[in-house]
């Protein structure tokens, strides 16, 4: 439509000016708005993807293909192997600097977001502590495992009470991380947060723009976007990274569509049992996704008309007019 920068020569990007993100759960078209409105306004993409960051898995992430890279930018994707961590606070810390580079050369960043955790990491919404130390993290489960959640409570009650407070004793996940954070800084964790609390965002006004489809035509695209996987390589895929080493029982390799076609892999499903369930669980996750973004308040949410995205093409990019304007840049 437009094809041209955002920035007016009188308005240079700073750090923190602008970011404008989608969100929505799985196969809502996040992706396919903001490839177009990307073309429309020299934007470039920020993927903030659980699953987009690791190498090898493409098909079950709905990863976009190599063509559409070429039109329009895409970062944040294949940062590491499935077998290694990396913690959202990271990807966080990671997709800032990203971000600010982007907007350093008078682009828009347009940020697409089905991971609300991850969202929340970039916008520095979340506490992003010492990173995981296992070898703690195991005493304590075995002390948790022998002793039970009420003695790891009773630890935390002495060290950090007002974390005590909002997590209970067979919360053994959070008193964990808790007394982990303690043991590796030497400071309470609700004392940190707090501190946290007080550091000013990165962004301080992002635009979350959040696509919402009546739940009967979410689930018919997500029934229909798994299948198209299944016959577009995903049982290919699964039995790649198997080759490359990638057992089965790795987090990455547990993800909706390889939990389920490494099942039929493995002989315990059939193709379409494989596929039956792969459907069944991504709508699930898919309603616990808009529960996460629906705890976010700051999202504007636009519902899809029956004549589909396109139609919604138009009205966003009105709003992303709004935004800049108000932010004193045009489109």
């Amino acid at each position: 439509m437009r094809g041209m920068a955002f920035v007016t020569p009188a308005s240079p990007v700073t750090k923190g000016n602008f970011l404008v993100a989608f969100v929505g759960p799985t196969a809502s078209g996040k992706g396919e708005l903001a490839l177009r409105l990307a073309e429309d306004i020299t934007a470039e993409i920020v993927c903030v993807d659980s699953m987009k960051i690791y190498r090898g898995m493409d098909v079950g992430t709905a990863k976009p293909k190599a063509e559409v890279r070429r039109r329009v930018p895409h970062h944040m994707l294949d940062l590491v192997e499935p077998d290694e961590p990396l913690t959202a606070a990271r990807f966080g810390e990671m997709a800032r600097e990203v971000i600010f580079e982007i907007s350093s050369r008078g682009r828009l960043p347009l940020v697409t977001a089905g991971s609300g955790l991850y969202l929340r990491a970039l916008l520095g919404w979340i506490f992003p502590g010492p990173g995981a130390n296992w070898e703690v993290r195991e005493r304590l489960r075995c002390e948790a495992e022998a002793k039970g959640g009420v003695y790891l409570h009773e630890r935390l009650r002495v060290i950090d009470p007002q974390a005590a407070i909002g997590i209970a004793p067979q919360d053994e996940r959070r008193l964990i991380r808790a007394l982990e954070v303690h043991e590796l800084t030497g400071r309470p964790i609700s004392e940190l947060q707090s501190d946290h609390a007080e550091t000013p965002p990165p962004f301080a006004h992002p635009l979350l723009l959040g696509i919402r489809w009546r739940r009967s035509t979410l689930y018919s695209r997500i029934d229909a976007r798994a299948e198209a996987m299944v016959k577009g390589g995903l049982v290919e895929e699964v039995n790649r990274l198997r080759a490359r080493g990638f057992a089965s029982h790795i987090p990455a390799m547990q993800a909706l569509g390889y939990a389920q076609v490494g099942a039929y892999v493995d002989g315990r499903m059939t193709l379409q049992e494989a596929l039956d369930t792969f459907q069944r669980q991504t709508r699930r996750f898919a309603k616990h996704q808009m529960t996460w973004f629906r705890g976010m308040g700051e999202v504007e949410w636009f519902d899809v008309p029956p004549q589909g995205l396109e139609a919604l093409r138009s009205q966003l990019l009105r709003r992303i007019d709004a935004y800049l304007a108000s932010r004193g840049a045009t489109v």
